[in-house]
C-alpha cells in the first residue's frame, strides 16, 4: 500500500496561493478604501467651504461703503472686511485677529466690486472642529477595517485557492489508487487544455 506524504499546511500550495490571492485582494481593497476616503474627505471639505462662501456672499450683500454699513457678527461667527479703492486700503472690521487660537478655523474669501471702482474683500471663518472630528472618525474606521479586511481576504484567498486546486487533488487521489492495484488504469484526462492536462498526459505516459 502506498503511503501518502503529508506536509504542514503552511508549506502547501493551497496556503501559498491563498496568501498570494489574499495579498492581491487586500491591495485592491486598500486602494479602493483609500480612494473612497479621499473622495469623502474632499466632499466634506468642499461642502464646508461652500457654506462659508455662501455666508461670506451674504455679508457682502449687506455691506456698503457710502453710507458705511457693516453687518454685526453673530455667535461663533468670525469675519474680516476690508476695502480698497481710490488708492486707499483699510480694514473696516475684523474679529478674527482677536482670537488667540485659529487652528480650528477654516475660512473662505470673496470680493465685491463696487460701481465706484472700489472692491470690498470679505474673509469669513468658522470653527471646523466638527469637520475635523468627522475626518478623524473616517481615519479610525479605515484603520479598523483594513486589518479586518486583510484577514477576510486571507481566508477568502485560502478557500478560493483550495477550490482551484481541487482538480490537482483529484489527480493525486486517482494516481495513488492506481498504484494500489496490479492493473494499471490510466488517469482520465481533464477537458481543459492547461497545465493539469499536461500533467495527466505525462503521468499516463509514465504509467
Amino acid at each position: 500500500m502506498i503511503k501518502t506524504t503529508t506536509y504542514p499546511f503552511y508549506k502547501s500550495l493551497r496556503f501559498r496561493f491563498g496568501l498570494v490571492f489574499g495579498a492581491l485582494f487586500f491591495l485592491l481593497l486598500t486602494l479602493a478604501m483609500l480612494f473612497l476616503y479621499k473622495k469623502v474627505q474632499e466632499q466634506l471639505y468642499n461642502s464646508f467651504i461652500q457654506t462659508l462662501s455662501a455666508k461670506a456672499y451674504s455679508l457682502a450683500q449687506r455691506t456698503e461703503i457710502s453710507p458705511l454699513t457693516l453687518p454685526l457678527p453673530q455667535q461663533n461667527e468670525y469675519f474680516e472686511i476690508s476695502y480698497k479703492g481710490n488708492g486707499d486700503s483699510k480694514k473696516l472690521f475684523d474679529n478674527i485677529g482677536a482670537l488667540q487660537d485659529t487652528s480650528s478655523l477654516l475660512s473662505s474669501s470673496i470680493e465685491k466690486k463696487l460701481e465706484t471702482g472700489g472692491i470690498i474683500y470679505i474673509r469669513y471663518a468658522q470653527n471646523a472642529t466638527q469637520l475635523f472630528q468627522q475626518e478623524k472618525q473616517l481615519r479610525l474606521l479605515l484603520f479598523i477595517y483594513l486589518p479586518a479586511g486583510f484577514l477576510l481576504c486571507l481566508v477568502a484567498g485560502y478557500f478560493i485557492s483550495g477550490f482551484l486546486l481541487t482538480p490537482l487533488g483529484n489527480i493525486i487521489t486517482k494516481a495513488n489508487a492506481t498504484g494500489q492495484h496490479r492493473q494499471v488504469h490510466l488517469l482520465p484526462e481533464p477537458d481543459t487544455q492547461d497545465e493539469l492536462h499536461q500533467l495527466v498526459v505525462t503521468l499516463n505516459k509514465m504509467l
